[in-house]
């Protein structure tokens, strides 16, 4: 079962830039966000809780395994995916907005079994 990274919307934060902990894969990790302006797209970075960089800066897109390419070992047992949470209509696949981010798309990680259940992944 996917679990679901703690997001807060952009406006609830009240920053394009904010960090917070969480548990994945039984390890606690840091998530820094941060809002690109230029682009009005999301960036992730995620870290071990001693600093050690799991992947920096990777930008947030829908349906694709986020930082994908690091070596590090949680990246062996699994990932990270956005998911659209809106019903299908008008809004439905567009990337997160400042504000959509932690509403209509959701952060969650998947096991490496779970990634290779979904289709186009293996």
């Amino acid at each position: 079962m996917p679990v679901a990274i703690p997001v807060q919307p952009g406006d609830l934060v009240g920053s394009a830039d904010y960090r917070f902990s969480a548990i994945v894969d039984g390890g606690e990790y840091v998530f820094e966000l941060h809002w690109e302006r230029r682009e009005d797209r999301w960036y992730l970075s995620v870290s071990e809780l001693g600093g050690s960089p799991v992947f920096a800066s990777a930008k947030i897109a829908l349906g694709v395994v986020i930082g994908r390419r690091s070596p590090h070992p949680l990246l062996r047992r699994g990932g990270f995916v956005a998911i659209d949470l809106a019903s299908p209509g008008p809004g439905r696949g567009a990337e997160a907005g400042f504000a959509d981010l932690g509403r209509r798309v959701a952060l969650r990680w998947y096991t490496a079994e779970e990634l290779a259940a979904i289709a186009g992944y293996s």
